[in-house]
């Protein structure tokens, strides 16, 4: 019974951590974060579609269609590589969570915490990135809500598989 209760609470985590693609990575702040509330429908950055609203929060999925934009018009080498360096963390972030679902229906634990650990190398990578550029924290921006939710997700995820592991050993030493 335990088991299936740390499965369905490992699933639940990788429907949250897909869900907070679309929640606040980066949040406004200040007199910024008001002008941009009184001001929703000023275009914002007319090359991605994005208005005032669009930018008061931005989510990883929003992150991501900014620099799909740069990536598939290519201004400069460096404008290249930067997106790359912030696409390709981002994807892995949300093909590990969807593999973790997987797994979990699968009851394969080593695979779980192997992507896991990817998870959190991922988040590591894109973190670090977004903060050495000077994305965040800056006198405009801060850390969302999902910068912190994915560590604590990764957590849960690793807490409950090597709990699970313990029961399947406790189970066959029992046998």
């Amino acid at each position: 019974m335990e088991k299936k209760i740390l499965k369905i609470l490992i699933f639940v985590v990788c429907i949250i951590g897909l869900i907070s693609l679309f929640l606040p990575y980066v949040s406004s702040k200040g007199e910024y974060r008001e002008y941009l509330k009184k001001n929703p429908d000023v275009i914002n950055m007319p090359e991605v579609g994005f208005t005032n609203k669009d930018v008061v929060d931005i989510s990883l999925v929003e992150n991501f269609k900014l620099h799909s934009f740069v990536i598939t018009n290519y201004y400069s080498d460096e404008l290249y590589d930067d997106a790359l360096f912030n696409i390709v963390p981002i994807i892995a972030i949300a093909v590990t969570i969807v593999l973790i679902a997987v797994f979990v229906l699968l009851d394969k634990k080593v695979p779980i915490i192997i992507l896991d650990i990817l998870l959190v190398i991922s988040l590591l990578i894109l973190n670090g990135h977004i903060t050495s550029q000077g994305i965040i924290p800056t006198d405009n921006y801060t850390y969302g809500l999902t910068y912190y939710l994915y560590f604590s997700i990764a957590s849960v995820i690793l807490v409950s598989t090597i709990y699970m592991m313990f029961i399947d050993k406790k189970k066959k030493v029992i046998e």
